[in-house]
């Protein structure tokens, strides 16, 4: 199934965002020396563990001018599998003042299929842009809520240099995510300061945004970051200059993110999602369910495409979900000449619907990613996994009038549980259908729970408050 969840949470957000040390807010910006910046920030490299294996390391660095009066704070990630195809290299690069404020930002995600970037830039008063590139395609928007200041970074680890930090002690921050264009907030909490028990360390309790869960973080007495824990993965301080562990495969990776389940629903049972009783599900999927008590239920899908003519004009599905989107590029050329090819002899929507979705799992080769590419590029390159499958399905249906949107979610695999999947939502004769096309399923009423729709690649970010807090359950549907 896919690891494009790596991408958006894991490499983009928990790793790129949340295991930085979290950067309190500090009494003002001001007074702050060129020595006191080179005093306080250090680098540091770690170690990715998952199930005490390692799967990658973590690199954060400094790098001060004093000519150019900025500081650059760049975190590489280096993830993924042991063939070079299922790793991942993510770098994310701000630039401050002296005085702490953010100037520019950028984010690089780099896998075999090609390069995204992200990169933040500010004009000459406080307006805000961010462009996003994937596959020599570029999209620029305003943003809001950028609040980046590295002083409270310096605030903390002053802290920590000079033991001034107590027990209860609790500091707050807030970032902006490149990949979801959002801001976010991190709360972090002193639990223990160093002592002989704790082998000299401070501990942190740290609550993101994004996560919604704790979280744990030790440094040493010297500022450096000893431990990292982000469910279900762990950061070590590197031992020795050599190079990590044999790194595991991205379904080692999936097997930890799974959710257990013996066996899958029966014809007479209803999947119920069982959530932590702060997390219900997205908005954009809560018409998929309904609430009973502490769970929620998921109602049944269409079996069978509709076997009508095709919808009149007005019973048209909102117009938005067949426009291009960055990821599903529908008013590409190339993309609208094939779609248009391959519904020439379709003679309903379902039948259009049927012609795309052929063509995606019969020609599409099955290979597990690190990282998402959009439609244009994965029909350059002839395979992906299941993110690929979804985002060339959707655009060749929005590129023939037909309503597509990507789900994300988990599905059920014999014998193994429930696996983050991605699959497409696509709209005909009044009603929406699942359709997989990665294991070649349509329409897909069965073993599919819907978790969040993104049609930009934009909000998968959302997704990390679930990891680790789902449980599936099946209830008798009622007669």
């Amino acid at each position: 199934m896919s690891q494009k969840f790596l991408t958006a949470i894991f490499a983009c957000t928990l790793i790129l965002g949340c295991l930085l040390p979290a950067r309190p807010e500090a009494a003002g910006t001001g007074g702050i020396s060129l020595q006191e910046w080179k005093s306080i920030l250090r680098d540091d490299t770690l170690d990715l563990y998952l199930k005490g294996r390692c799967v990658g390391f973590y690199r954060q660095s400094y790098a001060i001018s004093e000519a150019a009066g900025t500081i650059e704070a760049e975190t590489d990630l280096d993830a993924g599998g042991a063939s070079e195809r299922e790793r991942l290299f993510a770098a994310d690069r701000r630039v401050f003042g002296f005085d702490g404020r953010l100037r520019s930002a950028e984010q690089k995600l780099k896998a075999a299929e090609g390069t995204s970037v992200w990169r933040l830039a500010r004009d000459t008063g406080e307006t805000w842009s961010l462009t996003i590139t994937s596959g020599g395609m570029a999209r620029t928007e305003p943003v809001q809520g950028v609040a980046d200041n590295l002083t409270p970074t310096l605030e903390m680890y002053r802290g920590i240099k000079n033991r001034s930090i107590k027990t209860g002690d609790s500091f707050s921050d807030t970032t902006f995510d490149l990949t979801s264009g959002t801001p976010m907030t991190e709360v972090t909490r002193c639990i223990e300061t160093p002592s002989t028990e704790n082998g000299a360390l401070w501990v942190f309790s740290d609550l993101q945004s994004a996560v919604g869960r704790l979280d744990t973080l030790k440094i040493d007495t010297a500022g450096a970051t000893v431990f990292s824990g982000q469910f279900p993965f762990v950061m070590r301080k590197r031992k020795g200059a050599g190079a990590p562990p044999s790194l595991v495969s991205l379904r080692d990776i999936a097997e930890a993110l799974s959710v257990p389940a013996p066996r899958a629903a029966a014809a007479n049972e209803t999947i119920a999602l069982m959530l932590d009783s702060a997390l219900a599900p997205d908005s954009s999927v809560l018409p998929f369910y309904r609430q009973q008590g502490t769970s929620w239920e998921l109602g049944d899908m269409p079996s069978q495409c509709p076997a009508s003519a095709d919808i009149p004009d007005h019973l048209q599905l909102p117009a938005g979900f067949t426009a291009p989107t960055v990821t599903m590029q529908s008013d590409n050329p190339k993309i609208k000449s094939l779609a248009d090819s391959l519904v020439q002899a379709a003679h309903t929507r379902c039948d259009s619907i049927d012609c795309c979705f052929r063509y995606v799992y019969r020609t599409l080769v099955k290979k597990l990613s690190p990282t998402f590419s959009n439609a244009l590029e994965t029909l350059e390159a002839g395979y992906g996994d299941c993110g690929e499958h979804a985002v060339l399905l959707g655009a060749l249906l929005r590129a023939v009038g037909i309503p597509a949107r990507a789900v994300l979610g988990l599905v059920y695999l014999p014998g193994k549980g429930y696996y983050y999947h991605a699959w497409v939502l696509a709209g005909t004769s009044g009603t929406w259908l699942f359709v997989d096309p990665t294991l070649g399923v349509f329409p897909a009423f069965r073993d599919r729970v819907p978790l969040l729709i993104d049609d930009s690649g934009s909000e998968s970010v959302k997704l990390a408050k679930f990891i680790g807090r789902i449980e599936i359950e099946y209830v008798k549907k009622a007669k």
